[in-house]
């Protein structure tokens, strides 16, 4: 989006010297370091959600069974402004669970849902710890302050000037039934859905200066071992690729500088995709001598393709394709051209291609026991697709010409605003479960970038002038300003600024001033 999720800010003053990334309204930097410290935090994925379905009273709209005993909702009343039109009076139901949603989904047909969310069943204090985070000169006053999270989950990763590194994956994770799977609609009605208690912050996952000197957390599944008197731990975590390729990168050797470590942040390499590629390879061998020479060129560039996801490759455009295609001749007329959308916009359906494309895998399915043929049809598929939108000459299927990035401002969503205010489309690097990741709705099959790293870090806590960032645009949210987008090359890149946080780099990089004067 423009602007960008952050603003970048230095705030210093006596005994406070603070750089970090801000959002609008909260006076507390998010992710941050300072002369002791650094600190960042990325999303836990814990499942914090609940839909309930719920029983009305036949003859009042405003009574709801609740353990077995009709109860009347609370009614909220919102009223809302709308340009050049009549004002807008949302009536809410409001249930022991949460706000009736279902009410205000056109064409909704079932029992009403209420929404329940972690965030408003206990004391989220969250200005208060942040602030506990920023003005913390150790680590266990920087742990007091997060274990006061309760929503939303969030991974804090944290290193200080004495060596210490730690990470917490923060959040008051609910315990529910054991019967309930929480991804389901639940029963309002009956109390035997609701959520039982709260893990304890000390039972959460985490990991303090761990033997190992390492600490990963890439929105992956944090641990298998129980969390509390929670069994297995359960959300909507992403799949592992990425931790798994970080774990790879820092086994390369023990020494590091801030240079060697731009490389792993921004690594375009698909970790699974290596392994995927053989095994599709290996089927669509059996095929070779039915190729067609178009077929053939893309046959031999898949195979020599080693799983970089940068924007020249074209055995990376080709694996995505058909890949994509698996999907669409393997679960398209079971699951339906809606359903099939939905399924590939959300992670799990890499998880289910990385076992599909796995060695001696074996299927009890009548559809997957004929894998090979699935893959040989999604294949040309992918070929046909590919050609009539790049051409027959397959060395012209680059990536950055399938997987583009466009940075939309809330005004450059009418056009032709979108001239002005929006900046791209480019092509754009990466994919969905790379280190560098670019996301595209993978179902949706355009391959326009939905999400991007909202910003890249190296903080060096020893040597504080060799310390980089970079933004995916420009911190300035003013279309007229020069800095409203003179990141985005070097973002797109893989390279970095310099971050001025001695006085001495600010003074020699000074370059405008604005000086208030209080009356």
């Amino acid at each position: 989006s423009k602007p960008d999720t952050w603003y970048e800010a230095h705030v210093s003053f006596p005994e406070f010297n603070v750089y970090g990334h801000f959002v609008p309204m909260i006076p507390f930097a998010m992710i941050a370091h300072d002369d002791h410290k650094g600190w960042g935090v990325t999303m836990f994925e814990n499942d914090e959600f609940d839909f309930y379905g719920e029983t009305f009273h036949p003859d009042d709209e405003n009574q709801v069974m609740y353990k077995g005993k009709w109860q009347d909702v609370e009614i909220i009343r919102d009223l809302i402004h709308v340009k050049d039109q009549e004002d807008v009076e949302l009536v809410i139901r409001k249930t022991s669970h949460g706000p009736v949603i279902s009410d205000f989904i056109k064409g909704y047909k079932g029992k009403p849902l209420s929404f329940s969310w972690v965030f408003y069943q206990l004391e989220n204090p969250i200005l208060d710890i942040l602030n506990g985070m920023t003005e913390a000169r150790n680590l266990d006053q920087f742990r007091q302050a997060v274990s006061k999270l309760v929503s939303p989950g969030l991974n804090i990763s944290y290193a200080d000037r004495r060596g210490n590194i730690a990470w917490w994956a923060a959040g008051r994770v609910p315990v529910r039934p054991e019967s309930v799977d929480a991804k389901a609609v639940l029963d309002g009605a009956s109390g035997t859905d609701e959520i039982r208690g709260y893990v304890p912050f000390e039972d959460n996952p985490s990991l303090v200066n761990p033997e190992s000197g390492i600490i990963i957390t890439a929105n992956n599944l944090p641990t298998i071992a129980p969390v509390g008197k929670i069994k297995r731990l359960k959300g909507y975590f992403r799949p592992s690729d990425r931790a798994a390729r970080i774990t790879e990168l820092l086994g390369q050797q023990e020494k590091w500088s801030t240079e060697d470590m731009m490389r792993v942040q921004t690594d375009n390499h698909l970790w699974a995709g290596g392994t995927m590629k053989a095994v599709m390879v290996d089927m669509l061998k059996n095929f070779e001598g039915g190729f067609s020479p178009v077929h053939k060129r893309a046959y031999d560039i898949l195979k020599n393709w080693e799983g970089a996801m940068d924007t020249e490759t074209k055995g990376g455009t080709i694996f995505q394709f058909t890949l994509y295609h698996i999907l669409q001749v393997g679960l398209g007329e079971a699951l339906g051209s809606e359903h099939l959308k939905t399924y590939g916009n959300i992670p799990d359906y890499w998880n289910f291609l990385r076992i599909l494309l796995k060695k001696n895998a074996s299927f009890s399915t009548t559809l997957f026991k004929n894998r090979d043929r699935v893959v040989i049809r999604a294949f040309e598929n992918a070929c046909a697709e590919l050609k009539s939108k790049f051409g027959s000459n397959v060395s012209q299927w680059q990536w950055g010409r399938a997987h583009t990035l466009e940075l939309v401002h809330p005004l450059g969503q009418v056009k032709p605003l979108n001239l002005f205010f929006n900046t791209g489309p480019y092509p754009a690097p990466a994919e969905n479960n790379v280190v560098n990741k670019f996301q595209s709705d993978f179902g949706t099959h355009d391959f326009k970038v939905t999400s991007i790293p909202s910003t890249r870090r190296l903080i060096n806590l020893a040597d504080p002038e060799a310390s980089y960032v970079i933004l995916p645009s420009g911190n300035s949210g003013n279309v007229m300003s020069p800095h409203y987008d003179d990141q985005i090359e070097m973002f797109l890149a893989g390279r970095y600024r310099k971050i001025n946080f001695t006085d001495e780099q600010i003074n020699k990089e000074l370059k405008n001033v604005l000086i208030l004067k209080p009356e």
